[in-house]
């Protein structure tokens, strides 16, 4: 079921099988990544079960100045003394942004070595290369042309009313990417069904490991669409030839569906919903809740969602648009949620995840998966047991 965000004209659609294809919750903190998390709660409402939702926090290294991420400048950021500090704290080859990186930036402002600056002029020669408009790159042109004028358009459009110089200041910044539909290895979820691809199920899918999307590689959210969507797509399709049945939708659960829908339409007063969404990015965007954790600090912001839940029956809408923001709240409120509670179970550290009062990794103890399933409307957390008797590379506590 749906509703036109044009009229407000209510839909009901008949299906054998359902593909849900949304962007990740991205919290509306920048324009990065344009994703609510309405995919997330669409398959939590049907009774889908998540998983490894704590490593929906992705950090980029933000602008001072324009608010959002300087893509590519990991290597190139410095502090007042003059130290790079991805050489400072990044010891090992990663390919992008990285939890060492955004810890020691961290670290850099509170012994008060900021503000930190990006210096373009040691940009490497690799990215200045694959910058160029229409430029080559070993002897192959680029094959989003396109995209790449989009950009210098972008680009010379903000420097008309903003100069970040050669050496902008630079700080951290939560994006959050969070996809933590459990899904199997044909995108199936634990709704039988429904199907997930795209990065609602980058976490729930496992194929990311420990990280955020896209934490391990700029760009990989691109490729996993397309997977996702080539075999996903398909197996929805077998699904709905050989299993899928049209039943009717039940005309009472229908109505109860839509009264819900436009329950924020209705309203002769209340809340705005974009005050609740700045409620959600207080609790959630704080360094010791994204990045730094503690039992103290998730416990503080669980509970500044939870009151934000108690406000959302609250919202009012004027329009239709203001219908679809009420509803994107909703969804990003369960988002933090599924996202705060996995955190605080998981009692250790492990990629993006980061618990100040565990910071070690514990293969003996929690080689697990967090799962949330939806009870009575109530997020539960367990753990799972990860089947390490499938994986060709173990955990060297696990070889011999």
């Amino acid at each position: 079921m749906g509703y036109s965000i044009m009229d407000g004209t209510f839909y009901i659609f008949r299906a054998k099988a359902v593909i849900s294809s949304c962007a990740a919750c991205g919290f509306r903190t920048v324009r990065m990544f344009n994703g609510r998390g309405e995919g997330v709660k669409l398959a939590w409402d049907a009774g889908a079960q998540m998983r490894n939702a704590e490593y929906g926090n992705f950090v980029e290294i933000i602008s001072d100045v324009l608010g959002e991420s300087i893509y590519g400048t990991q290597t190139i950021v410095y502090n007042q003394k003059g130290e790079n500090v991805w050489d400072k704290y990044v010891k090992w080859p990663a390919p992008d942004v990285c939890i060492e990186m955004i810890l020691g930036m961290e670290k850099e402002y509170r012994e008060g070595n900021g503000p930190l600056y990006i210096d373009f002029s040691k940009m490497p020669e690799e990215w200045k290369v694959i910058g160029q408009s229409g430029g080559e790159l070993m002897g192959m042109t680029r094959f989003f042309p396109d995209k790449l004028k989009w950009m210098a358009r972008s680009g010379a459009r903000e420097h008309e009313y903003v100069d970040l110089g050669e050496k902008p200041t630079v700080k951290t910044g939560l994006h959050g990417n969070a996809g933590p539909v459990r899904v199997d290895l044909d995108f199936k979820t634990t709704v039988d069904g429904l199907y997930v691809v795209g990065v609602d199920c980058c976490n729930g899918s496992g194929a990311f490991g420990a990280i955020p999307q896209p934490g391990g590689q700029r760009g990989s959210g691109l490729t996993f669409g397309i997977t996702t969507g080539y075999i996903g797509g398909a197996k929805a399709a077998e699904y709905a030839k050989n299993k899928g049945r049209l039943g009717e939708p039940d005309a009472a659960d229908v109505l109860e569906k839509k009264k819900d829908a436009f329950a924020c339409l209705n309203q002769p007063s209340g809340i705005s919903a974009y005050d609740l969404i700045e409620r959600i990015q207080e609790a959630i965007c704080p360094f010791d809740v994204c990045i730094r954790r503690s039992e103290a600090s998730l416990t503080r912001a669980i509970e500044k969602i939870e009151a934000v839940k108690a406000d959302l029956p609250k919202m009012k809408a004027g329009d239709y648009h203001e219908l679809m923001v009420c509803n994107e709240t909703k969804a990003m409120a369960l988002v933090a949620e599924l996202m705060l509670r996995s955190a605080l179970v998981r009692k250790e550290s492990r990629g993006f995840h980061y618990r100040e009062d565990y910071p070690e990794i514990d293969n003996k103890n929690w080689l697990k998966w967090t799962i949330a399933d939806n009870v009575d409307g109530k997020v539960v957390i367990s753990t799972e047991d990860i089947p390490m008797e499938r994986y060709k590379f173990k955990p060297q506590e696990m070889e011999g």
